[in-house]
């Protein structure tokens, strides 16, 4: 399988502090089913927005088409190398951390309080934040022991998306 590494433009928002140019070069890794898109260190308050742009390559994979987007993070406030799926909950954090598609590939991460739709309040920081595009197709079908989509080294793994 071959593989290419492009440049994908990726608008990043926040609540609190928004990107002033609007967007930002990002190396990533495109197969003909999937793109890891790595958006490296970000913050999050509350809320973060991410509009995802898949440029054109050779494989075909397109901003046109219904893309499965599963984002994934390391936390900066810890000293693990673990990659934390979204969605997820951190009961002694009180926190959980979800998120929604309004439309295409716009992509909004929600931080909130575990017991409660109240917002989180505080900044988390992400240390790494990627997102995994996926071919719904690539994936239908396979159980969640022959592919756990929660754990990020088997995605990268299985579609082809090391760096």
């Amino acid at each position: 399988m071959n593989i290419i590494i492009l440049s994908l433009f990726i608008s990043c928002s926040n609540e609190d502090d928004f990107n002033s140019n609007g967007q930002s070069a990002q190396e990533s890794v495109v197969t003909a089913d999937a793109a890891l898109i790595v958006l490296g260190a970000n913050d999050l308050t509350d809320s973060l927005t991410l509009d995802i742009v898949i440029p054109e390559n050779e494989y075909g994979l397109s901003n046109a088409e219904p893309l499965l987007l599963l984002p994934f993070y390391k936390s900066a406030d810890i000293e693990s190398e673990t990659w934390f799926p979204v969605p997820n909950v951190q009961v002694e954090k009180n926190l959980k951390v979800y998120y929604s598609r309004s439309n295409g590939l716009e992509l909004v991460i929600i931080a909130e309080k575990f017991d409660s739709p109240t917002p989180y309040g505080n900044k988390l920081e992400f240390k790494e934040l990627n997102i995994i595009a996926v071919k719904p197709s690539s994936i239908s079908g396979l159980t969640r022991s022959e592919l756990d989509t929660r754990n990020y080294q088997e995605m990268v793994d299985f579609l082809g998306l090391n760096q």
